[in-house]
């Protein structure tokens, strides 16, 4: 049977090689665009909404953001992406309509970072048309929502400021106090808010004192004037939190932990009542949201204040619980109600079928389905790296990043999956089919190439410049550019790490005349710097940290290849294709540099110099951060054996070496391949395993690419040889 690659050309290889590059351009902007979002539902309107924010924590704002809506009535999900922006769901208004926040880059005060600007919208849920659309300014500070409520509360130590979302052209109405506000927790339903006094917080930072604290209940009037109505003293039962348990508790609460003191610890709301513990910390007190007057007092469980004891406002519950035990009382009902078990936290509720859902952190993660009117246990659910939350009394939803974004609805009576969601179900098939098919295309290019006598260098920068071009697009236009950690950052720095390799070994152990040598050396710094430059414009700190970062990868082999260029190693061809007379003149001119190399040399240059300008302004600040102590690792050992271990066998003079080389790279490339696509599929369960590390990514990347890259000197009979001197007479 005759060889398949003996009809192939390299003019039929461009032209199989478009539908994979179209293949390509296909899954950039596809999926997720970031490994990490908020996932929510809006019961009232079958919505599944998943959200990813990039920040810029230097400057204090969102530099990108991303959103997808899953009909799951319909299955139909559209996604939505802005620059400089992040958006809040705030709620429902009375027609049913959506209210959103968007905080918007204050490009218009760059020098006022005490001002942020804000968008008000209202969107149609059936049609997802934009109802209404208003910019308005407030200070950065502390700001809270009033659902229900056109009103936008906030304040600081010394005054409280309410904005009418409805009418952003209105001043800004402020009300000054005397007392220290930290929190400002809505009062859900309701037109009123309530500011906890919290002066009597403890200096130490992993305690709270359990004295007293004040309560102020606050009505909004007609234009939104804030109006004290009643302040009552409270007591703080989680005062003997430490920092580890509270951060705990914040998190179940859908908090980042940082803060965990959350208002919502220390007071609860049910219907028409404000609940709160009396400074004595042995009664709760139900008191009117009208007024604050006192409505009734039942004792708290037993053991608040004692060591290892915990009491915290849970949504409608109060919850106090021990390492073992654990006892609630519904506020919404005023009785007790049996915990199934300890560490259980409310994330979800249906009041109106007295249904909780709760979760219980510690590993493994589980949700239970708790029945509190016949105080029964209904289902359990092991769901991995989902959340799960009511669609109705019969469903639930659990929600994950898994295949990019999808949902599951599950039975609330037996656990059975009713229905699946996955707008992305195809990414992982048509990644899979891309990577095979240009590993496949590569081994036949590089294959014709030599028997059609093409460059070698030339099939080098094509096989390792085509997905770097892939790479590069995916980082601007399928997600965050500022953020470095995604994974095409991470494979496109391993196959530059391999470029600026391969350049080294031809510089110091090329047989070429020296100017021929430098160019592409100096030609791959000056393209790399142009890229960061480009993709990090706006951060040109991060640029330059990612081109130290990735000549410090590049670095660990300089030594050995150095090494070798004193022991006079080379790299040659066994049979030339052009036999070069080593005498007389044609010696002498092929030891010069031509004029020609120093036009190149001169245009390169420039060149570089016209990528490092935008980025001095940063470099004394960048030659302060300590970035490359996180590359001192172990794993730095792990890449200069990888990559020695590459050089020595591609070039090596035994084709059996080399056969062996080719299929442990082969099972690398697939291994990498399998860490990508597990990683889409699995979501951020996936994440928690910790594979792989960002670093060992890059060293695999490299080690991959460097053979790859090697292959078309190899088989044009490029080996590793000895220098020998040329005398000439």
């Amino acid at each position: 049977m005759q060889n398949p690659l003996k009809r192939l050309t390299r003019r039929r290889l461009v032209l199989l090689l478009l539908p994979l590059v179209a293949l390509a351009i296909l899954l950039i902007p596809t999926g997720p665009g970031m490994s990490w979002g908020s996932l929510f539902l809006i019961r009232q309107h079958g919505l599944a909404i998943y959200q990813l924010t990039a920040y810029d924590y230097e400057l204090g704002r969102p530099t990108w953001h991303q959103e997808f809506r899953l009909n799951l009535n319909t299955g139909a999900c559209e996604k939505t992406a802005s620059e400089n922006a992040t958006k809040f769901y705030w709620g429902l208004d009375d027609r049913g309509s959506e209210i959103w926040i968007e905080q918007i880059d204050a490009a218009a005060e760059p020098d006022d970072d005490k001002v942020t600007r804000f968008r008000y919208t209202v969107i149609d849920p059936a049609t997802n048309r934009l109802l209404l659309s208003s910019e308005f300014h407030l200070p950065k500070q502390n700001l809270f929502k009033s659902p229900g409520y056109p009103y936008f509360v906030g304040g600081d130590s010394k005054t409280i400021f309410v904005a009418n979302l409805q009418d952003p052209d209105a001043d800004l109405i402020t009300f000054p106090h005397s007392f220290s506000v930290s929190f400002l927790p809505q009062i859900p339903n309701h037109n009123r808010f309530v500011a906890i006094d919290t002066q009597t917080r403890a200096s130490s930072a992993k305690t709270f004192n359990p004295s007293v604290q004040t309560l102020h209940l606050f009505e909004f009037g007609e234009s939104g004037q804030p109006r004290l109505l009643s302040s009552w003293p409270i007591g703080n039962g989680g005062f003997n939190l430490n920092a580890s348990e509270g951060a705990r508790i914040a998190r179940s609460f859908s908090s980042d932990g940082s803060n965990w003191f959350d208002p919502n610890l220390v007071v609860g709301y049910g219907g028409e009542v404000i609940a709160t513990l009396n400074p004595q910390l042995d009664a709760i007190e139900f008191r009117s949201v009208v007024d604050g007057t006192l409505l009734e007092s039942l004792p708290a469980p037993a053991g608040i204040g004692s060591p290892n004891v915990i009491a915290f406002f849970n949504q409608s519950l109060f919850t106090v619980e021990s390492n073992d035990h654990a006892e609630s009382v519904d506020i919404t009902r005023r009785k007790a109600v049996p915990s199934p078990e300890a560490k259980l936290f409310v994330v979800d509720q249906l009041d109106e079928e007295g249904y909780l859902l709760f979760l219980k952190p510690d590993f493994p993660k589980q949700y239970i389905l708790f029945d509190r009117e016949n105080e029964r246990v209904v289902q359990r659910f092991d769901e991995a790296g989902s959340k799960i939350c009511f669609l109705d009394r019969n469903r639930l939803a659990a929600l994950s990043d898994k295949y990019g974004f999808s949902v599951t609805l599950l039975d609330a009576n037996n656990g059975n999956v009713l229905a699946e969601h996955r707008p992305f179900w195809w990414v992982p098939a048509a990644l899979c089919l891309f990577l095979v098919g240009y590993a496949v295309w590569s081994v036949a290019w590089v294959v014709v190439s030599a028997r059609e006598n093409g460059r070698a260098w030339f099939d080098s920068v094509l096989i390792g410049g085509v997905p770097l071009l892939l790479l590069t697009a995916r980082a601007l236009y399928g997600g965050p550019p500022t953020e470095s950690d995604r994974l095409c950052y991470q494979y496109a720095q391993g196959i530059a790490v391999a470029a600026i390799v391969l350049a080294s070994v031809w510089l110091l152990l090329g047989k070429t005349r020296l100017s021929l040598r430098v160019l592409p050396f100096i030609t791959l710094l000056a393209l790399l710097l142009a890229i960061l430059g480009f993709v990090f414009r706006e951060q040109s700190s991060i640029a330059w940290i990612g081109f130290m970062s990735t000549l410090v990868l590049s670095s660990v082999l300089f030594p050995v290849i150095l090494l070798l260029w004193v022991f006079r190693a080379s790299i040659e061809r066994q049979v030339p294709a052009l036999q070069w007379d080593a005498s007389g003149d044609q010696a002498k001119l092929a030891s010069k540099v031509a004029l020609r190399d120093l036009f190149y040399a001169t245009l390169v240059a420039a060149f570089l110099f016209a990528a490092i300008r935008p980025l001095m302004a940063t470099i004394r600040v960048a030659a302060d951060v300590d970035f490359l102590r996180s590359f001192l690792q172990p794993e730095l050992l792990h890449l200069l054996l990888g990559l020695g271990a590459t050089l020595a066998v591609a070039l090596n003079r035994r084709r059996m070496i080399v056969w062996a080389g080719a299929i442990v790279v082969g099972s690398l490339f697939a291994l990498l391949a399998t860490d990508s696509t597990a990683r889409f599929i699995m979501g951020r369960s996936y994440d928690a395993t910790e594979p792989f590390s960002i670093l060992t990514r890059i060293i695999l990347t490299s080690v991959i690419s460097l053979f790859v890259m090697l292959m078309p000197y190899r088989l044009r009979s490029w080996v590793w040889a000895r220098r020998t001197k040329v005398r000439y007479s």
